[in-house]
């Protein structure tokens, strides 16, 4: 029973750090953002707004990739939850194919920032034109 249990805070440990970089990829990106319009701002050269884009656009990508391997820890937790003691591996792999990296890149979570941040610096670009 003692490895069950051990195994099981191996899975949420992975899950917890899966969730901290989601949320670190996001402060990133904010943080990126809100640097090149500072600097687009501060030479009044718009120029700078192109350029935010780059970030959002990978960090969207890697934020989702995050999200479907959260996903993937998740179920492997669910699998090895019912488990007897005794059936226990520590399998500790998980496989992300595209269909899943998809399915989180088109997430709500994802969607309410990434495509609203894309917006934010569409607005701001268009306010200086």
């Amino acid at each position: 029973m003692e490895g069950k249990v051990a195994h099981l805070q191996m899975i949420q440990s992975a899950i917890d750090r899966m969730a901290n970089s989601e949320f670190l990829i996001r402060g990133w990106t904010v943080t990126l953002v809100a640097g090149i319009f500072a600097l687009s701002a501060k030479d009044s050269d718009r120029s700078f707004l192109y350029i935010a884009y780059l970030p959002v656009v990978l960090f969207w990508i890697l934020d989702s990739y995050y999200l479907s391997l959260e996903r993937c820890f998740r179920r492997l937790y669910d699998t090895e939850r019912v488990k007897n003691a005794d059936q226990i591996t520590f399998e500790m792999r998980c496989k992300v194919n595209f269909c899943e990296w998809m399915k989180s890149f088109f997430a709500i979570p994802i969607l309410l920032f990434y495509p609203v941040l894309l917006g934010i610096i569409l607005f701001v670009m268009n306010i200086g034109s």
